[in-house]
């Protein structure tokens, strides 16, 4: 099939057949194709795009919300990284939508390089040695990204932050012992 004809059945889906629901998600899909590309998963904000879409749809329409942004939140995780497993898709399904009794719990479990990489943030802007471009885009994609690191964080990281902070503990000895959660 030529690029014209995919062209032309994806306008006549859209126009004819799409439903309220596709049609949100197609809108979502094109003002993400329209934006600048961001630079890893710390950069979107799952919940609040999620929440967004639901309510706008939830005031008008009956059905599951809840579901329908979980089946969202899918669908950019494996837009973003398509070679993610079941267990890492698993873990930040349940880190960007969780469910009542996840949110009681603390510390989810986090695919390894989510989790370094957003511990290497946490401490570089508590430090401050995170570039101001860096601040901003995390701020912009998530205004509270501090909180939900923080809250995201098992409570031995959040230990080891601490210990960290405070200077009784160095950044090798945090490193050896953060990696090994």
């Amino acid at each position: 099939m030529d690029r014209r004809s995919e062209y032309m059945k994806v306008l006549d889906y859209i126009l004819n057949r799409a439903n309220v629901e596709e049609i949100k998600g197609i809108e979502m899909a094109l003002d993400r194709r329209r934006s600048e590309q961001p630079a890893g998963v710390a950069d979107l904000d799952f919940q609040k795009m999620a929440s967004q879409m639901a309510g706008k749809l939830g005031h008008s329409l009956d059905f599951d919300v809840k579901g329908m942004s979980k089946r969202l939140v899918v669908e950019m995780i494996l837009q973003q990284y398509p070679n993610i497993s079941d267990e890492e898709l698993q873990a930040m399904l349940d880190q960007f939508v969780p469910d009542e009794a996840q949110r009681r719990n603390e510390g989810l479990e986090l695919p390894r390089e989510l989790r370094i990489s957003m511990l290497d943030q946490f401490i570089r802007y508590s430090v401050g040695r995170m570039p101001a471009d860096e601040q901003s885009e995390l701020k912009r994609a998530s205004p509270d990204w501090v909180q939900r690191y923080w809250s995201a964080f098992s409570p031995r990281h959040r230990a080891l932050l601490g210990q960290l902070l405070k200077g009784e503990i160095d950044s090798d000895d945090f490193w050896r012992e953060a990696e090994g959660i």
